[in-house]
């Protein structure tokens, strides 16, 4: 079987060395989305035209629909699809970190993004907990509930610490449904903030990052886990980063970023954005 790419990820790239083809098992398919697992155990994802929706993705000049009632049937099987990648565009997912910025910057996007969560997707996944930063009085949903209290510590402490970060972690990973659970949304918004700031290696050193990502194979789905893992390498779905690199002061677009990055999943993109608004705002605290 062969298919050409038209567009894919810097990583996915990497990951294929330029080689002509595709080999691993077929692990997942929705959405007109494939996620093929390597022999190395990553998970590509197939996709046709518009945002590269993993960091590991490919636009394919193919229809998937078609593919996917092929491959669908045969989970089990390896499945080698040929791929004509000459003159492929090749976009970079991966989020350089922007010179530092003061904490009224951080505070300032922190305010303005809450304000746009609350005024256009008030409601949805984890956008309520921000409400609570106005009025603790607010009656949170039950996932909600789950989430305020592990948040606190974190934005408590002035060093922004690795202890404290972990720990938030560690209770989020896998937490709420789908393929990617709402508390690993909100962890993957947080470390696009931490790598874009320059402070993700300071706050997730060697050690911390062997724990996290064992927690995380142990504890999610796969798809989410890859999405994290490749967060830690600094690389990021189309949506998140172009909404992250939009946040550079006095950008206009990023408005309408959110709103595409609000509209990936059920409240995937929402619960991502409530992650960023927890990273500026842990920012704004570890920078007074």
């Amino acid at each position: 079987m062969e298919a050409t790419v038209k567009r894919w990820t810097r990583a996915a790239a990497a990951l294929l060395c330029s080689q002509s083809f595709l080999r691993g098992q077929v692990h997942s398919c929705y959405a007109r989305i494939i996620n093929v697992r390597t022999p190395a155990g990553r998970l590509l994802s197939l996709q046709e035209d518009g945002y590269l929706q993993s960091p590991l993705s490919l636009i394919l000049d193919y229809d998937i629909e078609a593919l996917t009632a092929t491959l669908s049937p045969l989970p089990d099987r390896p499945v080698t699809l040929y791929l004509r990648h000459t003159g492929a565009e090749e976009w970079n997912g991966h989020l350089d970190p922007l010179p530092s910025l003061p904490a009224r910057i951080w505070s300032q996007i922190a305010d303005a993004l809450t304000s746009w969560i609350l005024t256009h997707v008030p409601e949805r996944g984890l956008a309520p907990l921000l409400r609570t930063q106005e009025d603790c009085r607010v009656a949170l949903p039950p996932l909600c509930r789950r989430v305020s209290p592990l948040l606190t510590p974190l934005l408590q402490s002035r060093e922004g610490s690795t202890d404290s970060l972990l720990h938030l972690a560690h209770n989020l990973i896998g937490l709420g449904p789908g393929l990617t659970p709402s508390g690993d949304d909100l962890l993957l918004g947080l470390l696009a903030v931490l790598q874009i700031s320059g402070r993700r290696e300071m706050l997730f050193p060697a050690p911390a990052q062997q724990a996290f990502l064992h927690r995380v194979k142990t504890q999610t789905t796969d798809l989410s886990a890859e999405f994290l893992r490749c967060a830690l390498e600094g690389n990021f779905a189309e949506p998140l980063a172009f909404f992250i690199r939009s946040l550079i002061p006095g950008d206009p677009s990023w408005p309408s970023r959110a709103k595409a990055l609000a509209a990936v999943g059920h409240s995937s993109g929402v619960d991502t954005l409530v992650g960023i608004v927890t990273g500026c705002r842990l920012l704004k605290i570890s920078n007074e």
